[in-house]
């Protein structure tokens, strides 16, 4: 699933940059999707609770980057304020 919706992004981005599609032709389905791609993190519609994937690269993979992964993730989520 998180293959196929990085695909698909990517796809889109393409389509966009190429001209070859409207980016209101191929919109996110909803304005939290829009929100998360802003923000480099991936949602997949057919999840129906709160959830994000940011992708960490193997150099992101310390302390410091697993931390801002987290905190990125977790302020997108609104967890500070529930």
């Amino acid at each position: 699933m998180i293959a196929s919706r990085v695909a698909y992004i990517k796809k889109r981005e393409k389509a966009i940059k190429r001209g070859g599609m409207s980016e209101a032709s191929i919109s996110p389905l909803t304005k939290w999707e829009e929100n998360a791609q802003a923000n480099s993190i991936i949602v997949l519609p057919e999840f129906k609770f709160m959830h994000g994937i940011f992708k960490i690269t193997p150099s992101e993979m310390t302390a410091e980057g697993l931390s801002y992964a987290y905190t990125k993730i977790s302020s997108f989520l609104g967890l500070k304020s529930r």
